[in-house]
Parts: C-alpha cells; structure tokens; sequence
C-alpha cells in the first residue's frame, strides 16, 4: 500500500473495504482519512472514464440544443403567420389591396420578422385611428341626441297635448267669457282724429295711442288699423281669444271688448301658432330644427344599435307603412 496505487484497483478496494464495513464483519478494518481521500478521486476519475465519452457529450448537447431551436422557430413562425393574419384583417376592412411578400422569398427570417412587425405597426396604428374617429363619432352622436332632447322635452309635451285637444275640439266645450269697456277721449285727441289719415292703414296719433295705453290698458303700437269715415277700428287678436278697439272719430267714444275662450283655446292657439307674435314664431323654428336633429340623431343610434336589437327596422317600417296606408286608403278627398 505504501507504493504506486492502480487507479482501476483502488475503487474495487475501496468498495469492498466500505462492503466489508457495511456488512459488519469483525476483520474489515475501516479506511484513515489519508487513504479515503485518493480512493474517492480514484473511483470518480474511473466512473468519468467509463461512462462520459467527448462524442457522446457533443451528441447529447446538440439533442438538447435542437429541440430549443425547433421551439424557437416554432413561435418565430406562428407569430409571423398571426401578423399576417391580422395585418390581411386590417387592409381587407380598409377595401384597399396591399401587396404581401411570403416569408419564403425573404433573405432571412429577421428580415421577415422586421417586415412583418412594420406591416403589423401600420396596421395597428390605422386601425387605432379608425376606433379613434368611431368613438368620437359615438361620442358626439350622443351629446347632440340628449341636447336636442333636452331642448325638445317640454315643447314636445305641449305639441303632443295640444295635438290631442286640436284633434278633439269638438268634444271639448269652451265657454268664452266677454269683457266690455268704455271710454271717452278728451276733446283735443278726438280732433286729431278728425283729420284724414295718409291711408286707411295708417296708425293711430301717438297722443291717442298713448291716452289708450294709460286709460284702458291697450297697446296698439304695430296692430292692424283700419280708418273708415265714422270710426277707427283696431284689431287685437290674440291666442286664446280675440279683441277689438273702436274709436269714434266725430264724439272720440272708444269701445273697448275682449273675448276669452280658455286655457285649452290658448294652448291650441300656440300650437298652430295663432296671433302669437314673430318672437314665437322664431321659437317654433328653433324648436322644429331641434327636433329634426333629435329624430336623426335618434335614427342614427338605432343602426348603431340595430345588430344587437333585430326588431328595430321592423318597428320603424311600421311606423312608415302605418301612416301611408291610413293616408292612402281611408282618407278620402
């Protein structure tokens, strides 16, 4: 023992001393750590020897580095294959044709890559913009919808009310009431009104309209009048009921009379817009264009929402067709 060891003997008594020690027989005489240390690099150095071989290694790192790189161009292609899916979705919405070269005929695959990942940004970029203008188009679709309804609520309530007491006038009974007063100009403004006018339409003398405008409460200011060779009429429409004035030009006598048919007569009247002055006529124009922005704005929300709701354009058809068979077939001239 205390010359050369043979490395290929040393593990064999390595190994029976360690058997003889494990199966307790009394003559196996354990190893000194001196001896233990060059038996155990003797037994490594056989076990690399007999088992570990250069061709082998290089055989076994080449089987475990191809399956990486299968792997690797496995998700390299799919990528690129899902790029060109998506970039051939986006330009066939756009409806304009855009020219593809196949991977095959690149020079590499980086380069495909770098064409693909391009086509994808571009793709993605338009269609980016597309949900941009989709969604502000949305946006201030609602905004005037619920504008214009706002705007619309009341004067639809009124319109459609008063288009159920138009419709039904005669089944509604109104009792006017009558309002009779009089009055007697002072001599001076009953002279003036002795003159003959510059025509039978012009205005009353500014003193006599402003005498009716203390005394009786009458604003004749840009009201019909009418010169005759006895008296003076003035007409004095309004909604809900009438009016007239009516001045005597030799005594200066004024009569005065009012006729009021009701609230319904009144709102009636503010329907057809009856007598109720140019400011409420401009009120129905700005009414009217709100509600024709309401009714397209509306239109519009129901195709956008028409996937979703299948019964839309058959309502709206009815509420087409209804109307005109009605007009057609039972309204006769």
């Amino acid at each position: 023992m205390d010359g050369e060891t043979d490395p290929v003997s040393l593990p064999h008594r390595c190994a029976t001393s360690s058997d003889r020690a494990t199966q307790g027989r009394a003559d196996a005489e354990p190893l000194s750590p001196s001896r233990r240390a060059p038996c155990l690099a003797a037994r490594r150095s056989a076990c690399a020897a007999k088992y570990h071989h250069p061709s082998r290694d290089a055989a076994s790192k080449q089987q475990s580095i191809e399956p990486r790189y299968e792997s690797v161009q496995f998700r390299t292609n799919l990528i690129s294959s899902c790029s060109k899916a998506r970039v051939a979705s986006v330009n066939k919405s756009r409806w304009r044709p855009v020219p593809f070269v196949p991977l095959r005929f690149m020079k590499s695959d980086s380069a495909a890559r770098r064409m693909d990942n391009s086509r994808l940004m571009v793709g993605s970029d338009e269609l980016w913009q597309r949900k941009k203008r989709r969604a502000f188009f949305i946006n201030q679709l609602y905004q005037w919808h619920w504008i214009s309804s706002g705007l619309c609520l009341i004067g639809m309530l009124l319109f459609a009310l008063t288009g159920i007491t138009l419709n039904n006038a005669g089944k509604i009974e109104a009792k006017p009431t009558v309002t009779m007063r009089e009055g007697q100009l002072p001599q001076a403004l009953t002279n003036d009104l002795k003159s003959e006018p510059g025509s039978l339409k012009a205005a009353l003398p500014p003193g006599v309209s402003g005498w009716l405008q203390r005394e009786i409460g009458v604003n004749t200011a840009g009201r019909d009048t009418e010169w005759s060779d006895q008296e003076v009429y003035v007409a004095l429409p309004r909604p809900g009921g009438d009016a007239w004035l009516s001045i005597q030009r030799d005594s200066g006598a004024v009569s005065y009379e009012v006729t009021d048919r009701g609230w319904i007569a009144y709102f009636n009247d503010l329907h057809k817009g009856r007598h109720a002055g140019k400011t409420w006529s401009w009120f129905i124009d700005v009414f009217a264009a709100a509600a024709v922005i309401f009714c397209l704005t509306g239109l519009l929300l129901l195709q956008l929402h028409s996937k979703r709701r299948p019964a839309t354009w058959p309502v709206v058809g009815m509420g087409l067709i209804i109307p005109t068979l009605l007009a057609v077939l039972l309204i006769h001239s």
